[in-house]
């Protein structure tokens, strides 16, 4: 991902791939009735990514989609 679009991009997505894999699945998933609202966290990182990926940064915009996935995940 670092070649085709940028480090920022690159860097969350290796910061989702580590929660998704160590936090939600390891260490949440069969330990807590709350996984999946901790697991709609890595559910919600491609809009930030994406967004760091064609913008090439970071403003509050793909923070409040993130948060808007984020708070739609445990009721649907």
């Amino acid at each position: 991902l670092w070649i085709f679009t940028n480090w920022v991009a690159a860097a969350l997505s290796a910061g989702a791939i580590f929660f998704y894999v160590v936090i939600y699945t390891i260490l949440l998933k069969r330990r807590t009735e709350q996984n999946i609202v901790w697991g709609g966290i890595a559910g919600c990182f491609p809009v930030i990514i994406g967004w760091s990926a064609v913008t090439e940064s970071l403003t509050w915009t793909p923070f409040i989609l993130f948060l808007l996935v984020f708070l739609w995940t445990p009721p649907h």
